[in-house]
């Protein structure tokens, strides 16, 4: 029986497939196999070119070849019956000597498309290389603006970016000669963290330039926490004068000393003033939140009196001295007690319908008869009183009006710092009898940032307001002045900061 025949096989073996750099002299290598033990005979094919056939060597020698070139190349196999043929592979031959060729650049990390990047320091990483081993340098854009040039290291580290933010950055390569660009990536950085926000205080009373005494005067002020709950408070005193000494020097050497520390935000504390001497003072109440984050508030002066026996009340509010016909007529009497004492109000001599609030002082009255009427308010501690007496006059016509006050103040003002903003709390009191129009403008004085808010402040309100001011960059003390003003009047505090 005849035996079968079986196809031979090819194999190629230099250059690699693909191989780069390959010199413009070199030499093909393959290498075939018959099972049957056939001589075999090859073609050998360039660049879809016959170029040898049928020889019985394993290598041809290519020359003549260009610089920077790509040729493909495969051999046909026979073993006189059958025949084989090998995949087609191709190499690169080497760059031209005095040709410069451009560098390339591929940028690393962040990936393309990162989320979550930290936000405090972003590593900008690439690779770049030259075909022609030439010495690079880099510029990097990021957001499309340049911020290093010509630099050798393939690192950068941007600091302080904003929170949830897209940025892009490329990078731009140069070889002395020719330049590179790479493509543009993008990130994103991670999200903004909860914010503690520091509580707020109003400091009640006692107010500025107010006389206090007595061994239960009632310390009382107003706070809350926006985020969470108030878990400490600090009452602190600091002596600013008395008759002994000038007040500059109490200023100058006497600090806040702290009188008392209590648990929560129990809004009111009995101070026994008589351990105090009789002097000028100033008192500070500081809460702190479940965060550790603090809210202080400052009257600036006030006098503890202490004076032996029981002073009366001093009736301090102006009278109301006239009224329209028909029209609800209100006037709310207001005294000040140097003890702290307790206050009822009553009146006498008063027309048929009018009332008086014993507590708050509000005299209520609807009148209905044209004239002149007298009346007396009384302020009582119990034991020493306080009379006014004064006319109203009751018209057809409208009474005089009330003279236009446009007055407010900037009477507080908190900062704190979150890594990112100044935070400034400002609290805005309308001290007039009309609505006021309010431009409130925060300015660092140090580097010229500022942000402006309006609004309107409403007659006898207060409003907090936040203004965020960016968070400079350079360690140091700086100075925010907030200033606000109306079409009539104006106000401003200063506070500083430790960044």
């Amino acid at each position: 029986e005849e035996e079968e025949n079986h196809a031979p096989t090819i194999q190629l073996t230099s250059p690699q497939n693909n191989a780069q750099n390959v010199p413009l002299e070199t030499m093909l290598r393959w290498q075939g196999n018959d099972a049957d033990g056939d001589q075999l005979s090859y073609d050998v094919y360039f660049n879809g070119r016959l170029i040898e056939q049928d020889t019985r060597s394993t290598s041809y020698i290519l020359d003549g070849l260009h610089y920077e070139t790509v040729y493909t190349w495969f051999i046909m196999v026979s073993d006189g019956e059958l025949e084989a043929r090998s995949p087609v592979w191709s190499f690169n031959t080497i760059l031209n000597p005095d040709i410069n060729h451009a560098p390339t650049v591929q940028l690393i990390s962040p990936e393309n498309g990162a989320q979550n990047v930290n936000n405090e320091a972003v590593e900008l990483r690439w690779q770049g290389s030259d075909p022609d081993n030439d010495q690079l340098r880099y510029n990097v854009y990021f957001n499309g603006m340049l911020i290093q040039q010509n630099t050798r290291n393939t690192l950068y580290i941007r600091e302080g970016l904003n929170y949830e933010t897209r940025y892009t950055w490329q990078i731009t390569v140069n070889d002395g000669e020719l330049t590179t660009n790479s493509n543009i990536w993008s990130f994103t950085t991670i999200p903004r963290p909860l914010e503690n926000n520091a509580p707020i205080i109003n400091i009640i009373s006692p107010g500025e330039y107010n006389f206090v005494s007595g061994t239960n005067y009632r310390v009382r002020w107003d706070a809350s926490d926006a985020d969470g709950e108030i878990t400490n408070t600090k009452i602190f005193v600091k002596e600013i004068g008395n008759a002994d000494f000038f007040e500059w020097f109490f200023e100058l050497f006497n600090d806040y000393e702290l009188i008392s520390e209590i648990e929560g935000n129990p809004g009111n504390y009995l101070w026994d003033t008589t351990q105090s001497d009789n002097g000028i003072y100033s008192l500070k109440i500081v809460v702190i939140d479940d965060d550790n984050a603090e809210g202080e508030d400052i009257v600036e002066r006030f006098t503890i009196n202490n004076i032996a026996g029981n002073n009366a009340p001093v009736i301090t509010s102006e009278p109301v001295t006239s009224a329209m016909l028909g029209n609800e007529y209100n006037y709310d009497v207001d005294a000040f007690d140097a003890d702290n004492d307790e206050i009822t109000y009553s009146i006498i001599n008063h027309p048929e319908g009018m009332a008086i609030n014993p507590i708050t002082g509000l005299i209520e009255w609807l009148p209905s008869e044209i004239g002149v009427y007298q009346i007396t308010a009384i302020a009582s501690d119990g034991e020493e009183s306080d009379m006014q007496t004064f006319s109203i006059t009751v018209s057809e016509k409208e009474a005089k009006k009330t003279r236009e006050i446009h007055e407010f103040s900037v009477s507080n003002v908190i900062i704190h710092e979150d890594g990112e903003y100044i935070n400034v709390y400002a609290e805005i009191r309308n001290r007039g009898n009309q609505d006021e129009k309010i431009s409130l403008r925060a300015i660092n004085m140090q580097t010229g940032d500022a942000i402006i808010d309006s609004f309107k402040l409403e007659n006898q309100d207060n409003y907090w307001r936040i203004l965020r001011l960016p968070r400079p960059y350079i360690s140091g003390v700086y100075t925010i002045n907030v200033f606000g003003n109306s079409e009539d009047y104006n106000d401003m505090l200063y506070r500083t900061i430790v960044i």
